[in-house]
């Protein structure tokens, strides 16, 4: 469904029959044939995604003034001094060229936690970060997080704009948090043949050796 609503938004569906060939092309239906999934299940499932794509293919989110300038972006940037990198996906980037607004959407099925903006959560913060990257293409004065959360009846909105001063306060402690995992502290000797899920957290998948040294990448 994700990638559906990606493409209304690059404006490749746009009609009901653009809906349908989609969802023809691109419904999984082989993999849901292997779970063996109940047939009544699967139907809703597939009657609840494509009343979704149909009800957004009416009406995508457009708010006054803004422009679509990127779609489904992977954002990677590194953290100065720590050698870390973050990474995230923008489902939707919105340009307010006269107000000099940048607006990160994403897309969920299910209501999520609201933040407030003197409090942001560590996910917010890391879109935050990472739209440092995106201030050369466009020079944004300020920056704002919305949520929607979609329904076959439509969609409903929670926005929270993120100011700079909190933001470099609150990532503060989220790079202490990371050098602290690039260096852990000193957990105790045990004997070899002791299960000790620590050890076993620290994996090549978390962090790798390189010729250039360890560098971790995260993802938000």
């Amino acid at each position: 469904m994700r990638k559906g609503i990606a493409e209304i938004n690059r404006g490749k569906i746009m009609t009901p029959g653009d809906v349908q060939t989609f969802m023809g092309r691109h419904w999984p239906l082989e993999q849901v044939e292997a779970c063996n999934a109940d047939p009544d299940s699967v139907a809703k499932a597939f009657l609840f995604c494509y009343k979704i794509l149909m009800s957004y293919a009416r009406a995508p989110y457009r708010p006054a003034g803004a422009e679509v300038v990127a779609v489904a972006l992977k954002a990677r940037s590194r953290v100065a001094h720590v050698r870390v990198y973050l990474e995230d996906t923008f489902d939707l980037i919105l340009w307010y060229p006269k107000t000099r607004h940048l607006e990160i959407v994403e897309y969920q099925l299910r209501s999520q936690r609201q933040f407030s903006s003197s409090w942001p959560t560590v996910s917010a913060q890391v879109k935050r970060f990472l739209c440092e990257r995106l201030r050369v293409r466009w020079p944004f004065e300020s920056v704002s997080i919305t949520t929607l959360k979609m329904q076959p009846n439509g969609m409903s909105a929670t926005s929270t704009s993120i100011d700079d001063s909190i933001f470099k306060a609150h990532f503060e402690e989220v790079v202490r948090d990371l050098e602290s995992m690039k260096s852990p502290t000193d957990r105790g000797q045990h004997s070899n043949d002791e299960h000790c899920k620590y050890c076993q957290s620290l994996t090549t998948r978390a962090v790798q050796e390189t010729d250039e040294k360890d560098v971790l990448s995260l993802s938000a």
